[in-house]
């Protein structure tokens, strides 16, 4: 499962490095860039008990432009979460989905972002004790994942904009805890070049 996934993603950048179409149609792709942070709410399922948190959320993506109105992007959507498991202490881990999503832009500030992928529960650096004694905080989980979100741009220069967004993700992940799911909404301020 996790090779299809990593062969989609490689497919998907090998499509956005071609020009397609015919010699007089094919115009240069704009790149796109951004990188939002913000608090997230996350709710997660662990095999018999429900936890909830808020905390830190980032996004990341990056891809090219394909029109005024549609981009394909590779989307990197973050929320952490305080792990209470049976494996280990207590500690700070990543609820994320790394994903191949799609942005269409109706109206000129408004903007639709969706995509699935790649569903992760990793360690997050700051919050590691001894990684070389304690193997488990450093174990990546994957399962699929999918998110979504909504973003208005409030700030627009040449280069550089300014938006507010919210995101919603799912992700399931096998871990020794068992199958863990969980939903995170989250409500980001971005910086797109």
């Amino acid at each position: 499962m996790h090779y299809r996934l990593l062969f989609c993603f490689s497919i998907a950048l090998v499509y956005m490095g071609y020009p397609q179409g015919s010699a007089d149609r094919a115009k240069p792709r704009k790149l796109v860039f951004g990188l939002a942070a913000g608090t997230a709410y996350s709710y997660q399922t662990f095999a018999g008990r429900a936890q909830e948190n808020a905390d830190f959320a980032l996004q990341i993506e990056g891809g090219v432009r394909l029109n005024k109105r549609f981009a394909v992007l590779i989307s990197s959507s973050v929320s952490t979460y305080l792990y209470q498991g049976v494996v280990g202490r207590p500690r700070k881990r990543d609820f994320g989905v790394l994903s191949v999503a799609f942005r269409y832009a109706p109206m000129e500030r408004f903007s639709l972002t969706g995509g699935a992928g790649l569903g992760v529960d990793a360690p997050v650096f700051f919050d590691m004790e001894s990684p070389d004694k304690n193997k488990e905080e450093t174990r990546y989980y994957t399962g699929p994942g999918c998110m979504g979100s909504l973003a208005y741009t409030f700030y627009r220069t040449r280069f550089i904009s300014l938006d507010v967004r919210t995101r919603l993700s799912w992700r399931q992940v096998m871990a020794p805890d068992g199958r863990i799911s969980g939903i995170s909404t989250v409500l980001l301020i971005g910086l797109n070049f």
